[in-house]
């Protein structure tokens, strides 16, 4: 979301609130004028008076109940969860996941904070427990996004050289989050069976596309511990070039990788 967007979107809930607070301020005077009236027909001594004092509690009442509807809408359209409020919601919590991502792999479970992650995608840390309860929440939702594997993943049979270069692009972000998720599982024994999850399915995805690379539809034994071998040199590969250099570390990432393919075709 861009700043003016943002901006934007500021606006038109302070034109809403500003709005409602000036039906709220006619509804008001509108009720006191049906009450003024009201009393004036309680003791007008003629008919007519009273007719007349009764049709003017009819119009203010009418009135008062027109801004007050006017001023439940522009109120709703500033509540979460109802039309525009929904979105921006949806849009801070979008947000914060994002920033979550960058702040957790920059400094950790441990050493990040919910202040951190607020002020990094741009709110307050009220806005952060409007989103979610609490860091830890956070975290897991974090590290377990797109649990779901898509039937979609690998249809085309990666080849060897594909598989080096695939390992070299892998993000350094995301292996210091898969490498954060397996701290957190050592030292919370209670989310341990969440978070394989995410190690299973990729696995599995990385076996499968092992197996395809090979011409076989359904992976073997002998692909899964192919696959675990990738993984392991694909982890511990990015790790080591973010700590020394990347043209010191790929060349040895991309020939274990070849090595690896060659000999689980055979």
């Amino acid at each position: 979301m861009t700043a003016r967007s943002s901006d934007h979107g500021q606006n038109s809930d302070s034109d809403s609130r500003a709005s409602a607070s000036d039906d709220i301020r006619e509804a008001t005077r509108a009720l006191n004028e049906a009450i003024s009236a009201f009393s004036r027909a309680v003791g007008a001594a003629g008919q007519g008076a009273r007719r007349s004092s009764e049709s003017a509690v009819a119009a203010s009442l009418d009135l008062a109940s027109r801004k007050l509807a006017s001023a439940s809408t522009a109120v709703g359209a500033t509540v979460p969860g109802r039309g525009g409020g929904r979105r921006r919601s949806e849009e801070t919590r979008a947000r914060i996941l994002a920033a979550a991502r960058e702040v957790f792999a920059a400094k950790g479970y441990e050493g990040a904070s919910v202040s951190d992650i607020a002020s990094a995608a741009g709110f307050t840390k009220g806005a952060f427990y409007s989103s979610f309860p609490s860091k830890e929440a956070l975290f897991l939702e974090v590290v377990t996004c797109g649990e779901e594997s898509s039937d979609e993943v690998a249809q085309e049979p990666a080849s060897p050289d594909r598989w080096g270069e695939q390992l070299q692009e892998l993000p350094v972000e995301d292996v210091v989050l898969h490498l954060e998720t397996w701290l957190y599982a050592i030292r919370h024994e209670d989310s341990r069976d969440r978070l394989a999850g995410s190690w299973r399915r990729w696995l599995k995805e990385t076996s499968l596309m092992v197996a395809r690379s090979h011409g076989r539809r359904e992976p073997s034994q002998q692909d899964e511990e192919t696959a675990f071998g990738l993984l392991a040199v694909s982890i511990f590969g990015r790790v080591s070039a973010a700590a020394t250099t990347s043209q010191e570390v790929e060349p040895i990432i991309q020939r274990l990788s070849e090595r690896l393919l060659e000999n689980g075709g055979d």
